[in-house]
């Protein structure tokens, strides 16, 4: 293993997570029929996103705050990404 000196703000990692699995999964929505379903891929991001999140905290390279900026930008990205795709599309 690497031994990690200091941490970084906000968590890279979680925030390219974030980032990609909820853009992928919005993407995805597109192309799948029915909310239950658009809502699952969008729930299981989410759900890769936090374990993302909990093992940068669980090896104690971020603290939960660096964590949590991580998640809320990546999100940000994945969600205003999509919002202007939508705006362009119609």
């Amino acid at each position: 293993m690497v031994e990690v000196y200091g941490h970084a703000y906000p968590s890279g990692h979680t925030l390219m997570a974030a980032a990609f699995y909820l853009s992928l999964a919005l993407i995805l929505t597109r192309h799948v029929r029915g909310g239950r379903h658009r809502m699952a891929l969008v729930l299981a991001a989410g759900v890769l996103t936090l374990l993302v999140g909990f093992t940068r905290i669980y090896l104690g390279v971020h603290y939960p705050g660096d964590v949590a900026s991580g998640m809320a930008l990546g999100a940000a990205r994945a969600f205003a990404l999509h919002a202007l795709f939508e705006a362009g599309r119609r």
